[in-house]
C-alpha cells in the first residue's frame, strides 16, 4: 500500500494498493518467475523495482534492484542460499 498526498491542498491524500502478480506460485530452486508490474506501458513512463527477502535484518530492507524498466515484467530467479523468490515490486517512477 502507498500512502500519497498532495502538498499544496493537504485534504488532497489516499493510498494506493498495488497487486503483485508471480508466475508461477511456487516452483524449486532454478525456478525463474516472471513478475508482472502492470498490464498496460505508457511513453514515457517506466518502474524502478525494489526487493527484500527474508523478515528480519538487512534482508527486511527494500532495495533497489532495477531502475527504469518499461516492460511490463521482470525475471527472477528462486536463490538456494534463501529458497525463495525476489519479491519485486514495482513502483512508477
Amino acid at each position: 500500500m502507498y500512502p500519497y498526498h498532495y502538498k499544496i491542498h493537504p485534504f488532497m491524500h489516499g493510498k494506493i494498493r498495488v497487486p503483485i502478480k508471480v508466475s508461477p506460485a511456487d516452483g524449486g530452486t532454478g525456478t525463474v518467475f516472471t513478475n508482472t508490474l502492470s498490464a498496460a506501458s505508457r511513453a514515457g513512463y517506466s518502474f524502478d523495482v525494489q526487493n527484500k527477502v527474508g523478515t528480519t535484518g538487512i534482508w527486511n530492507t527494500w532495495k533497489t534492484w532495477k531502475t527504469e524498466v518499461t516492460s511490463l515484467g521482470v525475471t527472477s530467479l528462486r536463490s538456494a542460499r534463501t529458497g525463495s523468490p525476489a519479491s519485486p515490486l514495482g513502483s512508477p517512477s
